[in-house]
C-alpha cells in the first residue's frame, strides 16, 4: 500500500471516530501528518520482518527503517550505520553526536534477552 493511500486511509478513521471536534480532528491530523512526512510508515518488507519476531524480541524505537532482518531466535537485527544516519537526519546531529548517543543509550542499555542486536559493518 502506498504512503498515500495508508494517510487517506487514517484520515477517514480519524474523520468517522472524531466526529465534529474540530480541534481535535485538526491536531490528529497535523501529528498524522507529520509522521508520514518523517517517513515513519513501515513498509511491508519491515512488517514480514517483524512478523516472524520472537515474542521477547523488543524493537528499538524510531528506527524500524534500519531494521534489516531477524536472528536464528527471532531477536530483531537492526544495521548500525542505518541507526546512526537516523539520528543525525531525526535530530540535525553531525556524526560524532549520533555516534555518541547510539553508543551510549542504545547500544549502552540491556533490556533482556529480548533485546535487539546491532549489526556493525566496518
Amino acid at each position: 500500500m502506498e504512503k498515500e493511500e495508508v494517510k487517506n486511509e487514517i484520515e477517514n478513521f480519524i474523520i468517522y471516530h472524531c466526529g465534529s471536534n474540530d480541534d481535535q480532528l485538526t491536531y490528529l491530523l497535523s501529528c498524522l501528518d507529520a509522521y508520514i512526512d518523517n517517513d515513519h510508515i513501515i513498509n511491508e518488507e519491515k512488517v514480514d520482518i517483524l512478523e516472524g519476531a520472537s515474542d521477547i524480541a523488543l524493537k528499538a524505537n524510531g528506527l524500524d527503517d534500519a531494521i534489516i532482518g531477524l536472528t536464528q531466535h527471532g531477536l530483531i537485527i537492526y544495521d548500525y550505520n542505518k541507526c546512526i544516519d537516523i539520528f543525525m537526519k531525526e535530530n540535525d546531529w553531525d556524526y560524532n553526536e549520533a555516534v555518541e548517543w547510539m553508543d551510549f543509550n542504545v547500544l549502552g542499555s540491556y533490556n533482556g534477552s529480548g533485546s535487539p542486536i546491532f549489526l556493525i559493518n566496518g
